[in-house]
């Protein structure tokens, strides 16, 4: 059955007009007294913080957040932004101006979304640079009069009006304004910055604060921060679907699943919704739930259901962020949903209920609300720009006369006749995959087994692959591709999750520093493949921290030796969105591109479809530019950071239509902004050889030449062409 409800969703209605206040320069305690009024009238504003974003202003910042305002940021030491990026550049004025403030904020879990211009100062220059930070821009002295409602979700830049004696405007210069603004259903922003005993300079008094807000409410106005604006609009209705087990009354969502073979039905409720404001940046949600004798579900994603469901247009694939599941009785609480990637995004699908488990779940619909997710990892050091040192030092910021290092992802054991081969192809870069060990999810890790796993791919690194590379002039990446403990059963690392295997990882990478300090011909050392995260680890565990903790190691033992970092949801671009640098010297970021996977993985992950699917693609708008978009994450945390960036996985399967020119636009991309990269893989599964082609996995026959082998051949031998 179906059944239409309204809900709180993205519940700002407006059809009286829309009232958004704003306040500059840090003047908290005066922004704190003025909390009952704007409580009273039920109002939010956004507040702006300048210098210093100290433990005291986290402090008030918090409070202001809690109590439903909007939080941004108005500069360090409130430069001119046209002035600061044509004297530093634009790296110069974020590192100077922009950067520690977010760094600060993001590090305290404080949701800063909005930035603005001290002494409005902007040019569409500074627009487009901080838009890559922030959501929305506010300006003023430039106000063009109010703007339709309709346009608040979308609007990016917004003039306000100054209140304040300096801008011959008080309370009761606004109220006037407030009918006419009210009457076409229009949004005005207005911007002061203390909230005094007096009206004084470019501060308003709680006198005007009063009347402002009190004209507002008698006109039905809403009265909100810059992050209610994505929500403004006429109050959405969900449509909920629900099936057997599931019913909605009175606004809750009843879920009652009996024991036994029924248990597999499940109850569920599923409704549409619009995810247009979120897109590209982390989303998350939140309800009040609460549960009474659940039982295990079938499979280990399912049971309790908290997600959603949508399909990305530029990976070309579905994604379903789900909530940690709980079993047994839980009381009344709210549960929190978070995707944090950077994803492309405009409508998914709600799930709510039991899959799969039986027992009774109860959601409240009304306190559904869509949130910016906090990472269950740490988002800090956004001001750090990388250092390197010898021949990094070199070859950090892509010049054009810096030849990337460009090769292959080894087989699971390498033969001279593997490098010879590789010599003649012009390669440069081997990445060694130590991959090979069994772990099943649930049961005990073996330490000394893998000792032993281990201590057998080291000895063929050390007595083979090294010799062999560096007498080709080859360097090589030395990849734990299975750590310790492996994956569980959420597919997460299980390291995040088990202290053990943990504090064995770190000991294992401290054991390989040592061996091999001081040797020649290690690219870097690839701390773990494709690392997974998908809830909160354990106190230093969490996969950032992970890697944090093993380079620290190595670097007390080989101060020099470069340490490679990957990023979450294995190691995909969009997930630099949320990835932090690590305050080392020769850290490089590794990131691997498999966009779109309906592409690239056609015929592996799923079935292939009758017709395939190919590259270049109008209808499902796959290009070079497409690609250039999902590397985009990468390319920014380059230019953020000054890091350097290293490709170790890319690929299209062998009958995938235009894979050669695939591979093609990736190297042409990558060779652009300077990253090294490794192609996945030689000799190791003839689908993804290039020395194989065929149809489909079971008629691959060996190939001396392809469009996909020159394709590869091409850019390890600096002949790539730009993208098409």
């Amino acid at each position: 059955m179906s059944l239409i409800l309204s809900s709180a969703v993205a519940a700002t209605a407006a059809a009286n007009g829309v009232l958004s206040l704003t306040f500059d320069d840090s003047r908290f305690s005066d922004w704190e007294a003025a909390l009952p009024i704007f409580a009273a009238h039920g109002a939010h504003a956004t507040f702006f913080a300048y210098h210093d974003i100290d433990d005291g202003a986290v402090a008030s910042l918090r409070k202001l957040s809690e109590a439903g305002h909007s939080i941004g940021l108005h500069g360090l030491k409130h430069q001119v932004a046209p002035d600061v990026v044509a004297k530093l550049g634009e790296d110069g004025y974020l590192a100077d101006e922009i950067e520690p403030q977010l760094a600060a904020c993001r590090a305290a879990g404080l949701p800063v979304r909005s930035f603005a211009y001290p002494m409005s100062r902007h040019t569409p220059q500074t627009d487009a640079l901080l838009l890559r930070h922030f959501d929305r821009l506010r300006g003023g002295g430039d106000f063009a009069g109010a703007f339709p409602v309709a346009e608040a979700a979308s609007r990016r830049y917004l003039p306000g009006l100054g209140v304040g004696p300096k801008y011959r405007r008080g309370g009761a210069e606004v109220a006037a304004m407030l009918p006419g603004v009210a009457a076409s259903n229009a949004v005005l922003v207005l911007y002061s910055h203390g909230i005094g005993e007096t009206a004084e300079g470019v501060s308003m008094s709680r006198a005007d604060l009063e009347t402002i807000l009190a004209a507002a409410e008698s006109l039905g106005m809403a009265i909100v921060g810059f992050d209610e604006l994505d929500r403004l609009g006429a109050e959405p209705t969900l449509v909920w679907t629900t099936t057997q087990y599931a019913r909605i009354e009175g606004g809750r969502l009843m879920i009652d699943v009996p024991p036994g073979e029924e248990a597999a039905k499940g109850g569920l409720a599923s409704a549409e919704i619009d995810l247009s404001a979120w897109d590209g940046r982390p989303v998350g949600a939140e309800i009040t739930a609460s549960g009474r004798g659940i039982g295990k579900p079938l499979h280990w994603y399912n049971g309790l259901k908290f997600q959603f469901e949508y399909e990305d247009p530029v990976a070309g694939d579905w994604f379903y962020p789900n909530t940690a599941s709980r079993l047994g009785d839980f009381p009344e609480q709210t549960i929190r949903l978070g995707d944090f990637s950077a994803a492309t995004r405009r409508k998914a699908r709600l799930v709510l209920g039991l899959q799969e488990a039986s027992g009774h779940a109860e959601f409240d619909l009304s306190s559904l609300r869509l949130v910016e997710p906090v990472p269950p990892w740490p988002v800090t050091n956004q001001a750090h720009r990388c250092a390197y040192r010898g021949t990094l030092a070199e070859t950090a910021i892509h010049r054009g006369d810096i030849t990337p290092r460009r090769g292959v992802m080894s087989p699971h054991r390498m033969t001279e006749d593997d490098f010879d081969t590789l010599q003649v192809w012009g390669a440069t870069l081997l990445r060694y995959q130590m991959w090979g060990y069994r772990q099943k999810k649930d049961a005990p890790v073996d330490f000394a087994a893998y000792d032993r796993w281990l201590a057998e791919k080291l000895d063929h690194f050390d007595s083979f692959v090294l010799p062999q590379a560096a007498a080709r002039g080859m360097k090589v990446v030395l990849d734990l591709h299975t750590p310790p403990g492996n994956r569980d059963a959420a597919n997460d690392l299980r390291m995040c999750h088990d202290a053990e295997c943990a504090d064995f990882f770190v000991e294992t990478w401290r054991r390989i520093a040592a061996r091999f300090k001081g040797r020649e011909g290690i690219y870097g050392y690839d701390l773990v493949n494709e690392p997974m995260q998908t809830s909160e680890a354990l106190p230093g565990c969490d996969f950032w921290t992970l890697q944090k903790r093993a380079a620290e190691a190595i670097r007390e033992i080989d101060p020099d030796v470069p340490v490679i970092v990957e990023a979450n949801s294995q190691d995909s671009p969009s997930a630099f969105a949320t990835l932090s640098p690590l305050d080392l010297t020769n850290v490089i970021y590794e990131v691997h591109m498999y966009v779109p996977l309906r592409f690239t993985h056609q015929g592996v992950m799923w079935k292939q479809g009758k017709t395939p699917d190919p590259y270049p693609n109008a209808e499902k708008g796959w290009s070079a530019e497409t690609l250039r978009g999902a590397l985009e994450p990468v390319r920014d945390f380059q230019r953020r950071h000054g890091a350097r960036i290293y490709v170790g996985e890319f690929s299209a399967i062998a009958w995938a239509p235009g894979a050669d020119q695939y591979l093609r636009d990736c190297i042409a991309i990558f060779e652009e902004y300077g990253w090294d990269w490794t192609y996945h893989a030689f000799r190791e599964w003839e689908g993804w050889s290039v020395e194989h082609e065929g149809p489909d996995a079971h008629h691959l026959a060996p190939s001396s030449d392809n469009p996909r082998k020159r394709a590869l051949l091409e850019g390890i031998r600096g002949c790539a062409e730009r993208p098409r």
